[in-house]
């Protein structure tokens, strides 16, 4: 060449003397130790060329490329660097050359070559960047601007379905790939990611699509690319490096059936219905097509659901204790076994099975999947298996739950019965029977008997409010707080509370349960509010207001003793000597019922504060 290749030179300070010297006498070098200075020389003045070093201060030298084409889209890039493997990334990044490791005294012919661009000099760049790609693990493919697939390497022949010796005629937009989005539609031919990268100039990265390959699979692969330059800054095609996403988006695709079926296991009543959709998930979606679950009864692990094709006499009754199944239902620890005649832990039912695994679903059973291959299964298996289960355990737990609660409320109920009938009864007796004799005699003592009754009186109602408050939640619907509150207030008959609402938003609740709750919380402020205070009035103020995720309730009473806000809760604790210790516990029932949380503090009047949260708040 007679004149000499201005070249901009970006690397560390150690490599720039070295490559200074080597291309001294045939170039006119600046070299520059940071991307920052580079950049701003590039902005300035004109360049046949720019070498960079990988390693750089900033960013990497491929980083440093892309910032180059956004600058200077023309002019060539010459990269080298100490590892093999970057020589993919380079092709596809679009590099003009790139220098590989211990290859250094090229660097000079390499420069020339870019600078040159000639279409011999470009075929062989290209030719020799195509051999040194060749048996790198990523997969490699360069497209003309026809679309036509010009160059694959091996790995991404593998991918695409090609024989070793079969021809790439093919181009990119071939209606034989059958190429579709992810949800199975064509795509059109200008969303394709060679046109994309063709019409803007510009890279792509990650777009996924499925193709049918030529050895008839179909395949979901993710493209990068980016457009190849010649040495005029003409697009003369482009390079990708592809993958194989296949496995991956069957994965994300298992993940998301499983937890869309939580919602149908959510929505079975009986453990038998659970088990049930547990076992045809796990086949269909997971594709176990022999698979079980045991529950535990007593001592014994019983079947309560197969999959369609688990054998007749496939699955066995056997003790906690016994087995794999014994053993994962006792450890909570999954197990996979690859070949089942070599684990003595395994006494399979069938003598067909040789693989399979087992895996806990809490303290309630074991669910096992089996194969008549050995190794059949593998770790993800395992995984996939105990996010599905955890559905499971969930909803058992949760029906196991609501039987016991059924069984306090029945308890509860013939108790509500008991106390309603045999005590009101005699209760009502005894009072007429005291009315009549306050009729003949005049003495103290019939009055205290009196006070006695109504005593009595207070507490079989507050025992019949709080088996009410332990219905379940049939029905949430938009619940008016102030309009509630002051109906509970004006319920209550009394002058001792002022009530004061700060808000008119709506809550989500079963109506009838919130305003018992009302009822009590205004109740104990009208019993408990005055004592030991110095007021003018035997009145105290209540406030209601909305919380971020719930609303408060407060007094400017005497408040909550510090030494018993722990236990405020419990039955038969009360600050106050006529106190029926119920009040505040049918209170903590309803906000149970709703799956609330209640917390008691002292308001800014040092009265009693109630803060009632995970309330759904409709505005």
């Amino acid at each position: 060449m007679d004149e000499s290749i201005r070249v901009l030179h970006v690397a560390t300070q150690s490599d720039v003397p070295a490559v200074a010297d080597q291309t001294a006498d045939r170039f006119a070098v600046d070299a520059v130790t940071d991307v920052s200075s580079g950049l701003d020389r590039l902005g300035s003045t004109e360049y046949d060329c720019v070498v960079s070093g990988y390693e750089l201060p900033e960013m990497t030298g491929l980083d440093f490329f892309r910032r180059v084409r956004e600058t200077a889209p023309a002019t060539p890039f010459v990269l080298y660097a100490d590892d093999r493997q970057i020589a993919s990334d380079a092709i596809t990044a679009g590099v003009t050359e790139y220098v590989p490791p211990g290859d250094s005294a090229s660097l000079p012919a390499r420069i020339e070559a870019a600078v040159s661009g000639t279409d011999r000099q470009i075929a062989d760049r290209l030719r020799r960047l195509e051999a040194l790609v060749q048996t790198v693990p990523t997969a490699i493919v360069r497209v003309d601007t026809t679309g036509e697939i010009a160059f694959a390497n091996d790995s991404a022949r593998s991918i695409l379905g090609f024989e070793d010796d079969q021809p790439l005629a093919r181009t990119y937009d071939d209606p034989d790939w059958e190429i579709r989005d992810l949800d199975g539609e064509p795509i059109p031919d200008e969303e394709l990611p060679f046109q994309r990268v063709l019409a803007s100039g510009e890279p792509v990265d990650g777009y996924r699509h499925s193709i049918r390959c030529p050895d008839g699979v179909r395949r979901i692969v993710e493209v990068s690319g980016a457009p190849l330059f010649d040495g005029q800054g003409t697009i003369e095609g482009v390079v990708f490096a592809i993958s194989d996403a296949t496995p991956r988006r069957q994965r994300e695709t298992a993940f998301e059936a499983l937890h869309e079926i939580a919602t149908t296991i959510q929505r079975e009543q009986t453990v038998e219905a659970v088990c049930e959709r547990t076992v045809t998930a796990a086949a269909d979606i997971l594709e176990f097509d022999t698979c079980s679950i045991i529950i535990r009864e007593g001592e014994w692990l019983v079947p309560y659901a197969v999959s369609e094709n688990t054998p007749p006499d496939g699955v066995q009754r056997m003790r906690t204790d016994e087995g794999l199944a014994g053993k994962t239902f006792q450890s909570g620890e999954s197990e996979i076994v690859d070949r089942v005649p070599d684990n003595d832990d395994v006494k399979p039912a069938k003598e067909s099975y040789r693989s399979g695994i087992s895996v806990a679903i809490g303290k309630y059973g074991v669910f096992q999947a089996v194969s008549t291959t050995p190794g059949a299964f593998s770790d993800e298996d395992i995984e996939f298996a105990e996010l599905l289960l955890s559905h499971t355990e969930n909803k058992i737990e949760q029906l196991e739950r609501e039987t016991e609660l059924r069984r306090q409320n029945e308890r509860l109920d013939e108790f509500a019965g008991i106390v309603s009938h045999d005590l009101s009864n005699p209760l009502n007796v005894a009072q007429l029977q005291l009315e009549l004799a306050r009729e003949s005699v005049d003495n103290e003592r019939l009055a205290a008997v009196a006070r006695a009754h109504d005593r009595m009186e207070t507490l079989i109602e507050a025992l019949l409010t709080l088996a009410r408050s332990r219905n379940p939640v049939t029905e949430s619907v938009p619940v008016d707080l102030a309009a509630v509150a002051a109906q509970s207030l004006a319920t209550l008959d009394t002058d001792a509370v002022r009530l004061s609402t700060e808000s008119d938003a709506y809550i989500q609740a079963d109506r009838d349960l919130v305003t018992i709750l009302l009822e009590n919380l205004l109740k104990n402020s009208a019993e408990h509010g005055c004592d030991g205070t110095e007021q003018a009035e035997d009145t105290v103020t209540v406030r209601i207001g909305l919380l971020d995720d719930g609303f408060f309730f407060e007094d400017d009473g005497a408040g909550v003793p510090a030494e018993i806000r722990e236990e405020i809760f419990d039955v038969g604790v009360s600050t106050g000597p006529d106190g029926t210790g119920i009040g505040l516990k049918i209170v903590t029932e309803i906000v149970d019922a709703h799956g609330w949380a209640i917390d008691v503090a002292e308001s800014d009047d040092g009265g009693a504060r109630f803060e009632i949260t995970g309330v759904s708040i409709d505005g």
